[in-house]
């Protein structure tokens, strides 16, 4: 799969992730990843003079997004609706958590959606479908994302 990203060159991976720049991008080089993602949203992570990781909030408290769907740090659902605003043909979003409800909401009709089966992603799915416009298909491992 890596092989065909790296030919073809017709895809544009972003993550959009509540977790941190130091574990996303350790796990990017670990896996030889990194070049294949053009960007990464996430809560910014940094060293102190102690060594310890500190990780910041991606959206500033004193400026909250106000949904009440995403925790207060992120709204994925703002960076989702930026990144539809950009002439993509498709968008293939992948989730697992209760945080991924609200970008899934975004997206539209040819989009695809592969929640994590028996996630909270995936129950909130089935309890508000009328919300969501993409296909939404299930997926347990890595192996049922190769399409």
């Amino acid at each position: 799969y890596q092989r065909r990203v790296r030919e073809e060159k017709s895809y544009d991976i972003k993550i959009l992730s509540d977790s941190n720049t130091f574990f996303i991008e350790t796990i990017l080089k670990a896996s030889g990843v990194t070049e294949l993602v053009s960007e990464i949203i996430t809560n910014p992570a940094y060293f102190n003079e102690a060594g310890r990781l500190n990780v910041k909030p991606s959206q500033p408290i004193e400026n909250p997004h106000n949904c009440p769907n995403c925790p207060v740090n992120l709204c994925k659902g703002q960076h989702m609706s930026l990144f539809l605003n950009t002439p993509y043909s498709r968008t293939i979003y992948v989730g697992d958590g209760r945080g991924d409800f609200c970008p899934c909401t975004k997206l539209g009709k040819g989009d695809i959606i592969f929640a994590r089966k028996g996630y909270p992603l995936q129950k909130k799915i089935l309890k508000n479908n009328s919300s969501i416009a993409g296909k939404v298909i299930s997926w347990q491992d890595g192996h049922d994302l190769l399409i």
